[in-house]
């Protein structure tokens, strides 16, 4: 009798046989004879099968401990295998859980910090003629998204700053700071999932809300310097793709990607982009 959920019967003895027929759980089949001793107390042991037939009554055979030998004395034994232990049992427990059939089913809140690096800030406002030398910072981007898993809707806050040094002609040097921070909603989508690798896109409108610039110039013709601020607010749209890989350290994963990011008009400057990449992690 069949004591398993569905038993595979296969052409040859070994495992890696072409499967032939599969047998429901509690059906009679028949056992070929050579596997009972004439002793009442010996059943055959040498195989880890029982030769059988298959639909076509062709010879078959199939792993001992998905059958139980009915023998009506003492050779008969309990089955090897229980319910609960049952390798060919695929049904799933209902009720199915609530995000089947996708393996990430954790509902928590998630801390992800990346630093990267992206196109100049600065709103050059030196005609390039005039400019002798120029020293550039790299610009240098902080973003902290708060997103809940796993729908991975969040709020993103993103910091950004660069320094520029110029030199002009006339013996003028003027520096140049520019800071802005910007807070918005963060939405995200998996393109790409397997096991601990995944890629991802993301969308996030973003609301500058402060925007510094501050230059400080010296001249020395005259022996003298002054500083002047400029601040403004603007909207923003940011885009982009990453790539992560999960679990590097328990609890923490790591991301590397690029982004776009199209703000709208501000002041007398046209509409501007920005490219950028990052590399961050993921706290969950």
């Amino acid at each position: 009798m069949i004591v398993v959920f569905e038993a595979p019967i296969f052409q040859q003895e070994t495992i890696n046989a072409k499967v032939v027929d599969r047998v429901k759980k509690g059906k009679i089949i028949h056992i070929h004879p050579q596997h009972f001793s004439s002793s009442e107390s010996e059943v055959e042991t040498k195989s880890d099968f029982y030769r059988t037939f298959d639909s076509n009554g062709q010879d078959a055979y199939i792993l001992k401990e998905h059958v139980m030998l009915i023998t009506n004395d003492t050779r008969e034994s309990p089955p090897a295998i229980d319910n609960k232990n049952d390798p060919t049992d695929f049904r799933l427990a209902e009720p199915l859980p609530e995000n089947y059939p996708y393996y990430d089913d954790k509902h928590n809140y998630n801390l992800a910090i990346s630093i990267g690096t992206k196109s100049e800030l600065s709103d050059l406002y030196i005609p390039k003629p005039s400019i002798d030398q120029r020293e550039s910072g790299m610009p240098v981007e902080l973003n902290l998204i708060i997103t809940y898993a796993p729908t991975l809707f969040g709020v993103t806050v993103v910091y950004a700053h660069q320094t520029n040094k110029y030199l002009l002609i006339d013996g003028t040097t003027t520096t140049e700071k520019y800071r802005s921070l910007g807070i918005g909603p963060y939405f995200s989508v998996a393109l790409w999932r397997k096991l601990s690798h995944n890629l991802y896109t993301f969308f996030s409108p973003l609301f500058y809300f402060y925007n510094k610039i501050q230059l400080n110039s010296s001249y020395q013709s005259i022996n003298s310097a002054f500083d002047n601020t400029y601040q403004n607010r603007h909207l923003a749209i940011r885009g982009g793709i990453y790539y992560q890989y999960d679990n590097l350290f328990p609890g923490l994963n790591t991301q590397l990607g690029i982004n776009m990011e199209v703000s709208c008009p501000r002041t007398v400057h046209a509409i501007k982009s920005t490219l950028g990449a990052f590399i961050g992690l993921e706290a969950n």
